[in-house]
Parts: structure tokens; C-alpha cells; sequence
């Protein structure tokens, strides 16, 4: 009997929240479970932040999404060039993109400046006016904003540990953590970064690669150029509530041996973002891959011969107590 019941509430719940635009208070309440990111964290940076949220929500949240998908599909409103959170794209395609772009370069004898933005607590800095402000843009219906309004807005959480609770702290922007739908809202959101820049990028939800080829002679013009895409993006930044982490963003220099010789960092102008310089480096690490000034991918082999050697090396000392398969 609950199973022929139980469908039929939640199809009655489900379709009174999309109808009326409101989203359930009850599931907007978030356990905040603390996960230790060293060994022995002393410091609240040094843990990880889990939201676990009502199961019943996501399900609803999962209907809305797969409806917000399709439409921003069907209307091509997500530039390509935004791999984050889309069927087909990932960070294979995201990194394939820049690195054939760069290898491309190379073969023309041409060398690239590259800048990997890395943008502070992005998903939780969300301002929900401005959200809704680019939903009502883009041509979403008055009634499904509405909808979007109550379940951003009035969300509570509170950290568990064990059986301790904190007390409940409302939350007045970003994007809910765990939530089915934040991703894809989060996207909407950082699209339009994509309009005021006339330098090449690629973006995966809120990693941002910038670059420009250029001849080693035109090496200034082009870091010139791409400070003013960058300052740009330091603007509209500003005005979305974001901020750019100049302390974890990166620049290199991609180019083949020979131009290398031509070209002298040391007489470069400096990248700079939000006034600070960012000095150039031989690898920087994008995306999970570690890539070099010369896409020779030995910083990356290296780095992956540590972890298998590691992997290895757990194994064998626990031999004893795992079984064979």
C-alpha cells in the first residue's frame, strides 16, 4: 500500500511546488559535515565542507534540471567554448582544446601566453539578485524564476559533527553545495564572462583559460592585449560579487625550443591581474593535468610515476591483511 501511496504524494508535492513557485522550506535545511583535507588539520581551510541535503529535494531539483537543460540547449545559450556541467563536454575536451591550440601554434612558429584564473569560493559567492537578473535575460518564464527565488533564498545550515550540531546560520548568496541543479545554475551565471574577452579561452565552470599565440615579435603587443582582457574580467568580476585569486591564478609561456631562445621572459612585461603580477612559470597545473612551457608532459609523468610508485608502496605494506583480488 505505501508504495502506491507514497509515488502519488510526492507526484502531488512535486507539482505543487513547480506550479505555485515555491520550494519547500523544509528541504532547504543543509548538514554541513567537516571532511579533514591533511592529516592532522588544526585550521577550518584545512577541512572540507560536505552539504548533505534532504534526498527528497534532490529528486525534485534533478526534474528541474533536466527541463533548465534542455532549454538552454534547444537555444544555444551556453557558449561553446564552456565545457562545465554539459553532456559531451568535460575536462578532456576543455584540455584538449587549449593544448591542441597551443600545439598548433608551435607548428606554426608561433609561441602562446597562457593564464589559468582561479576564482576564490566561486559556487558560494552567487549573488542571487544578479542570478535571477540573467535568468529573466536569457527568457526564463516569470513563473519558473519565481520558482528559482524561493529555492535560493531562505536556506539555512548547520555544521554536524558527530552528534553535535552548531547552531543554524542562514545563507544570503551562492549557489546550494550538493545541490543537483547548482552546477548548471553556476554556469548561467559566469556565461557571460565569455562576451567581454577578445583573447582565446576556454571555461569549465569557474576555471578559466585565457591565452593568445603571437610572433616573438609581437610578444609585448600580445601580453599588452591580454592585461586588457584581463582587467576586463577583473571588472565584471567585481560587479558579479567574484573574486580572482591572484595568489593561485598561473602564467607560461608555451613555445618550442627554438623561439624560447628568441624570446627572453626576463624583458617581458609581467601579466598582471587586479595589480598584481603574476610571474611566469615553467608548469602549471590545469585542470587536474600538469602542462609545461613545451608540452613535453614530463612534469605530468613524473608527477603521475609518484602517485602509482605511492599506490604501490600502500599495497605491499598491507600485503599481509588484503586478500589477492
Amino acid at each position: 500500500m505505501l508504495t502506491i501511496i507514497l509515488p502519488c504524494i510526492l507526484t502531488y508535492i512535486f507539482n505543487f511546488s513547480l506550479s505555485f513557485s515555491c520550494f519547500p522550506y523544509s528541504w532547504k535545511l543543509a548538514h554541513i559535515i567537516p571532511v579533514a583535507k591533511v592529516a592532522n588539520p588544526t585550521l577550518p581551510s584545512e577541512f572540507r565542507p560536505i552539504s548533505i541535503l534532504p534526498f527528497l529535494s534532490k529528486v525534485l531539483v534533478h526534474i528541474v534540471h533536466n527541463q533548465f537543460s534542455s532549454y538552454l540547449n534547444s537555444n544555444n545559450i551556453l557558449n561553446t567554448l564552456q565545457s562545465g556541467f554539459r553532456l559531451g563536454h568535460s575536462t578532456t575536451t576543455a584540455l584538449l582544446q587549449v593544448t591542441d591550440d597551443i600545439r598548433r601554434a608551435i607548428d606554426q612558429k608561433q609561441s602562446t601566453v597562457l593564464v589559468l584564473l582561479d576564482f576564490s569560493s566561486a559556487f558560494n559567492s552567487v549573488d542571487f539578485d544578479i542570478l535571477l537578473k540573467i535568468l529573466q535575460a536569457i527568457n526564463v518564464s516569470s513563473s519558473a524564476i519565481l520558482w528559482f527565488d524561493s529555492y535560493l533564498r531562505g536556506r539555512s545550515q548547520c555544521i554536524r559533527c558527530n552528534d553535535t550540531y552548531s547552531n543554524w546560520c542562514n545563507l544570503i548568496a551562492g549557489v546550494p553545495q550538493g545541490g543537483v541543479l547548482s552546477p548548471l545554475l553556476f554556469t548561467v551565471f559566469i556565461n557571460s564572462i565569455t562576451k567581454i574577452t577578445c583573447s582565446n579561452f576556454h571555461l569549465y565552470a569557474d576555471d578559466l583559460q585565457l591565452y593568445r599565440h603571437f610572433e616573438a615579435s609581437e610578444a609585448k603587443l600580445a601580453i599588452d592585449a591580454l592585461n586588457d582582457d584581463l582587467d576586463k574580467i577583473s571588472r565584471w568580476s567585481r560587479s558579479h560579487g567574484l573574486t580572482i585569486n591572484s595568489n593561485k591564478s598561473q602564467a607560461l609561456i608555451g613555445s618550442s625550443r627554438y623561439n624560447s631562445s628568441i624570446i627572453d621572459n626576463c624583458t617581458l612585461p609581467n601579466v598582471i591581474i587586479n595589480g598584481t603580477s603574476i610571474a611566469y612559470s615553467e608548469s602549471a597545473k590545469n585542470l587536474g593535468l600538469i602542462i609545461d612551457n613545451r608540452l613535453s608532459w614530463g612534469a605530468y609523468i613524473t608527477d603521475l610515476n609518484r602517485k602509482v610508485h605511492y599506490a604501490f608502496h600502500s599495497l605491499k605494506r598491507l600485503q599481509n591483511f588484503l586478500p589477492f583480488n
